[in-house]
Formats: C-alpha cells, structure tokens, sequence
C-alpha cells in the first residue's frame, strides 16, 4: 500500500544499524532489507559488496525488478537529498547509480537465458509484453529494452540532466550549493550510463529512448558558446571540461547528424 511505502522511506533518514546479517538473500530482498535499516547500512563497505555480488547471481527474470527498484530509491534519494545532508544523499545516489549499470551489465553478461523460467505466475507481471514462445536472444533484448526504458525514461533522471547548465532546475527545496552538487552528480553518472548503454540502443534500434539527452546535451554546448561569444571569453588550457562538452565527447557518434552540424556550425561563429 502507499502509505506503507511512505512509511518505508520515511525510515531512509535514519542511521539504524542492524546487525542482523543480510547475506544469502537475492538482491531486491538485500537492497530493501539495507534500505530499510538506514542510510549507514546502505554505505557499509560491506553491504555494498554484497548488493554487488548479488547482482551477478540474477537471472534475466529478475532484473527489471531490480532496476525499477534502484531507481525509486534514487528518487526518493533526491526527493529528501536535504534530509538526508549533503555528504550521505550524494554518496546513496552514487551508489545506486552504481548499482544500475552493474545490473544493465548483468544482463548483458547473463548466459543463463535459454534456461531461464519465472518462478512463480506473479513474476510474470512484470514481462506483459514479452512473448513466451521467443527464443532466449530475444528474450534477452526484450530485458535490455525495458530495462533502459525504465532507467532513462525516468522523469527524475530526465528532470535533473544537466539542469543546471541549462537553467532548467526540477521543483526542489535546496540550496544553490547542494543543487549544483546534486546536479552534477546526477549528470555525470547519467552521462557514464549513456556512454555504455548507446551502443546496445544502436543495436536495439530504440535511441528514442534517449533523445531528451542528447537534445539537453546539444542545447548545452550551443549556450555554453553563445555565452563565450557575448563575453569573448576564451577557454584556457587548466580549464574544467564543462558536462554539455564532456558529453558531446563522450555521445557525438551516436547523436542526431543534423545537432551535431548546428554545434559545428556554432563553434566556427566563435571569434
């Protein structure tokens, strides 16, 4: 129930330890279990290897689960980043966006999909639009499908996606500082997770998925240049690479023809 759930994060502020031990369970079950124990649960050096070791024992079958699961938690991490103080919301978040691109690894790793079978009839749930008469290939880019889908169609991963290069900040309560930080994090760690998972999207067919990125990206660079041209300012050598360029660095190959040429096109106006 919701109010179950509310109570559930409520408890996330806490610094609880338990010490209950928390191996030998799958991964959904340990990431709760640590979540709900408190934040220093979750941190333990411990628990985070455990949750890692977990994640290379999960079949095909469990991993969108466990993906829609991670990304709650990130939510609902940035949702009481303020709560939760600077230095512990920006290392859960760290965490979990860890956690996301060992489980997209995971089922590109998996080899057990011919022998895959859910479990139980409820499981089935979350593969509705699967086919149970496809071949394990298949199957396995279905998984792939919607597990990118569930990770980069995320409203708080989109929301927050260089939203502060572009002006563009989510409803939020913080202070300048820690929105910069939360920022930049998030962006960042999105940024690494589109880099390895571009390639799988190319293959898939389904860059849809990730056209809001690459469309903030380009929007980046050309305000990030229009700003150079109004101030005449020159970029320096020890300069910081900003997130927007990082990213054009990182995507170009796999961006829209047509924003790439209208950065070009920008970048040659430069005086």
């Amino acid at each position: 129930p919701q109010q179950a759930k509310e109570t559930l994060f409520e408890r996330f502020g806490s610094d609880t330890i338990n010490s209950a031990p928390l191996k030998d369970v799958s991964f959904c079950s340990l990431l709760m279990g640590a979540y709900e124990m408190g934040a220093s649960s979750l941190l333990n050096d411990e628990v985070k290897e455990d949750l890692k070791q977990a994640i290379t024992e999960l079949h095909l079958c469990d991993l969108v689960l466990a993906v829609k699961q991670v990304v709650l938690y990130i939510r609902t991490s940035v949702e009481n980043f303020r709560k939760l103080g600077r230095r512990t919301g920006l290392a859960l978040i760290g965490l979990f966006m860890d956690l996301l691109k060992l489980l997209l690894r995971r089922c590109e790793q998996v080899d057990d999909i011919i022998e895959t079978k859910f479990r139980n009839e409820s499981e089935t749930d979350l593969f509705n639009d699967l086919n149970p008469a496809m071949d394990g290939e298949l199957l396995k880019e279905q998984v792939l499908e919607s597990m990118l889908s569930a990770v980069f169609k995320h409203p708080t991963l989109e929301q927050w996606f260089l939203s502060l290069e572009l002006q563009t900040p989510p409803l939020h309560s913080l202070n300048p500082i820690s929105f910069k930080m939360l920022s930049a994090l998030l962006t960042s760690a999105t940024l690494n997770l589109l880099q390895e998972s571009a390639p799988t999207l190319q293959r898939l067919g389904r860059m849809n998925v990730v056209l809001s990125y690459f469309k903030a990206i380009a929007e980046g660079i050309l305000k990030e240049l229009e700003m150079r041209k109004m101030t005449k300012e020159e970029p320096s050598v020890g300069d910081k690479k900003s997130l927007p360029l990082e990213g054009l660095e990182i995507l170009h190959g796999s961006m829209d023809t047509a924003r790439i040429k209208e950065v070009v096109t920008s970048m040659l106006e430069l005086p």
